[in-house]
């Protein structure tokens, strides 16, 4: 029971960093969907 409760408490913590990962490249590039990605994400 600890490791799925474990698992379920990371996966939101992985899915925002992904998230945050891809938002800084979509800046880095300077892309208008970054604009998308934040209204999406916030």
């Amino acid at each position: 029971m600890q490791e799925i409760y474990c698992q379920k408490k990371l996966l939101p913590h992985i899915l925002n960093l992904i998230i945050m990962t891809i938002r800084d490249i979509l800046r880095a590039q300077n892309l208008s969907l970054s604009a998308d990605f934040q209204l999406t994400f916030q």
